[in-house]
């Protein structure tokens, strides 16, 4: 073979080994750099490769302890059954596996996020008092770097640490607006995009910043006054919505439940036998069972109270994940109301057959 040929097939060779080589790290890169990015936002110094190894670990704990239980419990009903278990246990272990893997990752995710907004709305909070002492600083002629360092409070919180990020940037020798438009883009929050977009707008023209900065305050302000009348002119809606979920639902699948155990003891083996000329009726309860019943129950409350407490949060706060937390809130009461409702209705109407 000729040399020029040995070159080629090394060259073609490469290219195979990079595409199979370079595409898995890629896709695994993915999952990290969105690792990376919420914590550089939170200002963690966690390596997103622990955060990766950990779950993995935890995955194959699980994996192993869900294939213990199912060879134990193969092995207590006997060797005859172990050709049936062997396979189920690789399936369910497998799939079991890959659902916790998705899920912690998903559930860290989802930690993060609420975790960055909660700082976001930490900064929308102290935003307008930060402008407003600013806004006197610049009054007392102090230039708009110099006003914005002088102004950190510690009650500012995450306000306070990313201003004085922002100082020592300028100081370095970036320039002002550019560090305040990476900071509007660090949070998902238009109330400080817009502000930051006119504070830059003022810079550029030249024109009175302190009163800029005041105007600027005071309309935080008035939206958020307005966005507090909003809510409290909708209250009814979130309150209906959430009884019927959390109350009315449960109560009713609870009396439903019930009913249809007194109509299956009422009609178990019971025939009529119509004599000469007429039909004779029977009933046969096979097709519902009340387990069956329960289970419908329960998933109908938790889907609804799920998409009610949604719901609420939009309506109340203009945003789902604000109100996250009170999804799980609504989910247990309702369930918690549904057991006790049947335990009543169980005692009330269980005396009737």
């Amino acid at each position: 073979m000729s040399n020029k040929k040995k070159d080629d097939l090394v060259i073609e060779s490469s290219s195979i080994r990079s595409k199979f080589d370079i595409k898995h790290p890629k896709e695994k890169r993915k999952l990290l750099e969105i690792y990376e990015d919420f914590l550089t936002k939170l200002g963690l110094e966690t390596n997103p490769r622990v955060i990766n190894e950990s779950i993995v670990k935890s995955t194959l704990a699980i994996m192993f302890c869900t294939c213990v239980i199912i060879l134990s419990y193969g092995y207590t009903v006997g060797t005859d059954m172990i050709d049936l278990f062997i396979p189920l246990t690789v399936f369910v272990t497998f799939s079991l596996g890959f659902l916790s893997y998705v899920g912690l990752h998903l559930l860290v995710l989802g930690f993060l996020e609420l975790r960055l907004l909660k700082h976001t709305r930490e900064i929308e909070e102290y935003l307008p008092d930060f402008l407003q002492l600013a806004s006197v600083n610049i009054s007392a002629g102090l230039p708009i770097d110099r006003a914005l360092w002088f102004s950190v409070r510690n009650k500012f919180g995450v306000l306070a640490v990313e201003i004085e990020k922002i100082a020592k940037e300028t100081v370095a020798g970036k320039e002002l607006g550019e560090a305040l438009v990476e900071l509007s883009n660090k949070y998902n929050s238009n109330t400080l995009k817009e502000s930051v977009n006119l504070i830059n707008e003022g810079i550029r023209s030249g024109g009175e910043l302190s009163e800029l900065l005041n105007k600027i305050s005071e309309n935080i302000y008035e939206t958020r006054l307005m966005k507090k009348e909003i809510a409290a002119s909708v209250m009814t809606y979130a309150i209906f919505i959430g009884v019927g979920s959390v109350l009315a639902a449960p109560l009713l699948l609870a009396l439903s439940t019930q009913l249809l155990n007194i109509v299956t003891d009422i009609t178990a083996n019971l025939d009529f036998d119509g004599g000469a000329g007429f039909q004779t009726f029977s009933f046969n309860t096979d097709g519902i069972s009340i387990f069956h019943f329960q289970l419908f129950s329960v998933l109908v409350i938790v889907l609804t109270a799920l998409f009610s407490a949604s719901i609420v949060n939009v309506i109340r706060k203009g945003n789902v994940k604000e109100g996250f937390k009170s999804i799980p809130l609504f989910i247990v009461v309702a369930l918690t109301i549904y057991l006790f409702a049947t335990l009543f209705f169980n005692r009330l109407l269980g005396g009737i057959v």
